[in-house]
């Protein structure tokens, strides 16, 4: 997919059970996963490294045991060599397999074709009742297989149930097929910059959700947020807090004490207690300080 934008700001139409408007596609491109650690986000297009270029396998599907509910085909692709399944909307669709994921898997991709977007349909793949991959028509271009890359899929190995579903709304104009399903036990394989900000959580972003936060951002004092992800947020200057910790009290007056008649180069000088700049530290500047401290009463 070369472009990140496939979408106008279309809203969820006639919005699928258990899906709602806060996972429409249209809002961040297309999909990617539902799963996974972070469930709720929706990543730009173009992520994932495919599987194939990486150590995964074909993940084996057994065309006896389909079963369809409206019209939903399985049957194998003599080009590619894999089993595909095509979805044609009448009504919403939906085809069933019995799968079985290997132990250890962490991922699962398989390349999509949207041959006909429809009127504001919507396609999703299912693994038992966990929604991995929803897409809008409105997303994609048609025609084409598109890889989704590696959607997680930690937890859900084993003996499972592969539902394919078309959710159809207006005319019956939809049809989608999916083909190449493989999986992957790869740790760490996507290494994903969420946010576009040039940081991935790998490399230390702490909320790959916010392109203003990562490793080095500006941060704003006091307002609960650690945007340069130092582990902590910025205390806000205070004048007259020679301690640091936010607040004028006792403690910055023991600490001026201390400095008190000490100059520059001197054992003890504090630099922020010389407020009139004359290099020593004296009851000229206590004054200033007192003021301050007054002033936070």
């Amino acid at each position: 997919m070369q472009d990140s934008h496939y979408c106008d700001g279309l809203d969820f139409i006639n919005e699928p059970s258990g899906f709602n408007s806060s996972l429409n596609p249209c809002k961040r491109g297309w999909f990617w996963s539902l799963n996974g650690d972070s469930p709720e986000r929706f990543p730009g297009p173009s992520y994932g490294q495919p599987l194939g270029s990486l150590s995964s396998n074909k993940l084996p599907i057994d065309t006896q045991d389909f079963q369809a509910v409206g019209n939903c085909t399985i049957e194998l692709d003599d080009d590619e060599q894999c089993t595909i399944i095509k979805c044609h909307e009448n009504s919403s669709p939906y085809g069933m397999v019995d799968v079985t994921i290997p132990s250890g898997s962490k991922y699962i991709s398989f390349e999509y074709n949207v041959e006909s977007k429809g009127d504001g349909d919507y396609f999703a793949v299912f693994l038992d009742d966990v929604p991995i991959f929803i897409l809008s028509g409105d997303s994609v271009h048609e025609n084409e297989f598109i890889e989704t890359g590696a959607i997680p899929i930690e937890n859900l190995t084993g003996d499972r149930k592969l539902t394919v579903a078309l959710y159809g709304v207006g005319d019956p104009n939809a049809k989608f097929s999916i083909r190449n399903f493989e999986t992957a036990v790869i740790e760490n394989v996507i290494d994903f910059d969420s946010d576009e900000d040039g940081f991935s959580e790998s490399e230390g972003d702490c909320d790959d959700t916010d392109p203003t936060i990562y490793p080095g951002a500006t941060e704003i004092c006091g307002d609960g947020i650690d945007q340069d992800c130092d582990g902590t947020d910025l205390i806000c200057a205070i004048p007259g807090d020679l301690t640091g910790d936010g607040v004028l009290n006792a403690d910055d007056y023991t600490a001026f004490r201390s400095s008190l008649g000490k100059c520059s180069g001197d054992k003890g000088y504090i630099a922020d207690a010389d407020y009139d700049g004359d290099g020593c530290i004296t009851y000229a500047d206590y004054r200033i300080w007192y003021g301050y401290y007054r002033n936070s009463l």
